[in-house]
């Protein structure tokens, strides 16, 4: 069976008049039901990126101009992400220096792993891709929270152990520029023994700081 995923542009005008809202709608595009997931990023550049992401298959990055015209469509394989199977998770999707950056959490060689990987907002394709933090071994794994500016185009990563270790660090924040390059890291003294167990429910980051 063939899902019809209609890309829907609204342009909002006078809701506050009460009069109707402008939108158009694109061309269907035929990918199958079963076993898939979509992800869309509106780029500021004007264009918007599709990933279509299916049961054993290569991802699929397409590409849309400000005119909702596809312009460019991709099958990229990662090197640290096996897209067609089910054991990762994307945990963000930010538009950043021009490019569509996708993070994905995922087991890399029995260790909890975060990749970075950076596409092409104008072809689709693979730019670049890389290992931002892992955890140290199999039974202690490190969970990883990614927090936005709002201001800019920096990020950054909040890093914290699911078990709580006597001698290393258990939570770190590392701050990075728009440029990916890191440029400061901060440690939170957190006193973890008096708790049997921490869960950051959410973070978000403000000119005053991270929160």
């Amino acid at each position: 069976m063939v899902f019809r995923l209609l890309s829907f542009f609204f342009l909002l005008s006078n809701i506050c008049s009460g009069q109707d809202t402008k939108y158009t709608i694109s061309a269907p595009l035929d990918f199958k039901e079963a076993g898939t997931r979509n992800s869309v990023l509106c780029m500021k550049n004007g264009n918007t990126l599709l990933f279509h992401i299916e049961q054993d298959k290569k991802l699929v990055v397409k590409v849309f101009d400000n005119a909702h015209r596809e312009i460019a469509s991709q099958k990229e394989k990662s090197d640290f992400v096996n897209f067609g199977n089910k054991d990762y998770s994307i945990l963000a999707l930010y538009d950043i220096n021009d490019e569509a950056v996708m993070f994905v959490d995922r087991d890399l060689n029995s260790r909890h792993t975060l990749v970075r990987i950076r596409f092409n907002a104008h072809t689709g394709m693979i730019a670049d891709e890389s290992v931002v933090g892992e955890s140290k071994s199999e039974n202690r794994r490190m969970k990883f929270y990614l927090v936005k500016h709002i201001e800019d185009e920096n990020y950054e990563v909040l890093f914290c152990a699911d078990k709580n270790h006597p001698r290393e660090t258990d939570m770190f924040i590392v701050f990075f520029d728009n440029h990916h390059q890191s440029i400061k890291e901060i440690q939170l003294p957190v006193e973890r023994t008096r708790f049997d167990r921490i869960e950051v429910v959410s973070a978000r980051s403000r000119p005053q700081g991270v929160f």
